[in-house]
């Protein structure tokens, strides 16, 4: 046992080293306490915004997808699935699970750095808010962007709106994309971002232009490249040359494609249409975030062919106000394989009387007719895609405010799909 003076030694050192240190450590408390006071307006306000999205913005996000998510059968496409589970979004025993906003923006920075994207090639999933009293719009991506200064309660979060293609433009040109809770469509667009960052470059690389006039050619090429754009994928150019009718020289023209199929037999001719018909996807690249998805891309297709037929081939000038109507969808190369399985099976079951209807030549001819040009254009856009107009070609000419005519793309546009379809008319501002 510690005698009782040793004891009286310990507590007055004990005493005499505290009354040492206070002296020390009170400015140093009264430093943090000052610093906590000083806090300013503006950071006070971000954590109010923080905590006000949380509540009023990134669970209704959540909400939504989950109630919308089922349309998408993200379980019957392992790659699909695998991209989507990735951000958050993944089948539950019982159910689904979705993120919300601000976890979704987390895994997608996370995915971004394990690609190693550079900061200049990054479009970020942004919310949009509204002010309330100016109607003035502005997208924020949480946990990188700065919230407005104003308080929360003069602004709302909007959670489905239709943005102006101007808007869209700029906002992808400064690395933010607008992303609404209606589907998962916003997301599909994230994905291919990430995927293709050439693709995610060209967009940003319209900031050149934010300080001139759009005109209405130009936004329609660039809304065709956000939501429509199909290529071939360059990865796979040598195996599409082995698959097509004819080995193409470096300067063949779709003129030599169309000839060599004119003169297919018709055996051949068939057994090419049903191939591409069923094989066509996995040699393209899909950079529209509309066709990003196969359930969307697939249900839009159906529908339109089921309805339309082969109205599409037929040269006829269709006037519409939409920046992209839906023809011009159905004209794209992500809707050639149901075209084609349209007109094969038209053939199959002696149907070549849906034919009557647009033309008045004999309509198992006519049909032939049109599946030979039909398989031509679908081989050499594969062809042309894959070498020559690759993403940055496409980005290059179709992104500019006056783009020259006379260009790769341009000229690809009116090969492939002619020019009386509303691409190729909408495009070169021939509306």
């Amino acid at each position: 046992m510690v005698p009782w003076k040793s004891r009286f030694k310990l507590y007055a050192f004990a005493l005499s080293m505290l009354l040492t240190v206070a002296p020390a450590t009170a400015p140093a408390a009264q430093r943090c306490a000052d610093a906590f006071k000083a806090i300013s307006p503006v950071e006070s306000n971000q954590r109010l915004w923080d905590e006000h999205f949380a509540k009023n913005g990134s669970a209704q996000y959540r909400a939504e997808w989950l109630r919308l998510i089922d349309q998408y059968s993200i379980a019957e496409d392992a790659k699909v699935y695998s991209k989507l589970k990735r951000l958050g979004f993944y089948v539950r025993r019982h159910g689904y699970a979705a993120p919300a906003f601000k976890e979704l923006v987390e895994s997608y920075l996370r995915h971004l750095d394990e690609l190693k994207i550079a900061e200049s090639d990054r479009i970020l999933p942004a919310a949009v808010i509204k002010n309330k009293s100016t109607g003035e719009l502005k997208l924020v991506t949480p946990s990188v962007d700065k919230w407005p200064e104003q308080d929360p309660s003069h602004w709302e979060v909007l959670m489905n709106e239709r943005l102006s293609s101007r808007l869209i433009i700029e906002s992808a040109a400064r690395g933010r994309w607008p992303v609404f809770s209606s589907g998962l469509h916003d997301i599909f667009h994230l994905i291919v971002f990430s995927e293709h960052p050439s693709y995610a470059r060209g967009l940003r690389a319209q900031s050149k232009h934010l300080d001139q006039k759009f005109n209405a050619a130009y936004l329609t090429r660039s809304a065709y490249t956000f939501e429509i754009l199909a290529l071939g994928d360059p990865a796979k150019a040598r195996k599409i040359e082995r698959l097509l009718s004819f080995k193409p020289k470096e300067n063949s023209s779709f003129a030599d494609f169309k000839n060599a199929l004119d003169v297919l037999p018709k055996s051949d001719l068939m057994e090419k249409a049903e191939f591409w018909a069923t094989h066509l996807n996995e040699y393209l690249i899909y950079y529209g975030g509309g066709m990003a998805s196969p359930s969307e891309r697939k249900g839009y297709s159906r529908r339109e062919y089921l309805t339309n037929g082969v109205s599409t081939m037929y040269e006829t000038v269709v006037s519409e106000s939409r920046i992209v109507p839906d023809r011009m969808i159905t004209e794209g190369l992500s809707h050639v394989d149901v075209l084609l399985d349209t007109l094969t099976r038209f053939t199959r079951f002696n149907s070549a009387e849906y034919i009557k209807p647009y033309s008045k030549n004999d309509p198992q001819q006519e049909l032939e007719r049109l599946i030979r040009l039909q398989v031509a254009r679908t081989e050499y856009a594969l062809w042309r895609s894959s070498t020559v107009v690759t993403i940055e070609q496409w980005n290059k000419d179709m992104l500019q405010i006056n783009a020259d005519p006379l260009s790769p793309s341009m000229t690809f546009v009116r090969d492939v799909y002619g020019e009386h379809s509303l691409v190729y008319r909408y495009t070169h501002g021939l509306r």
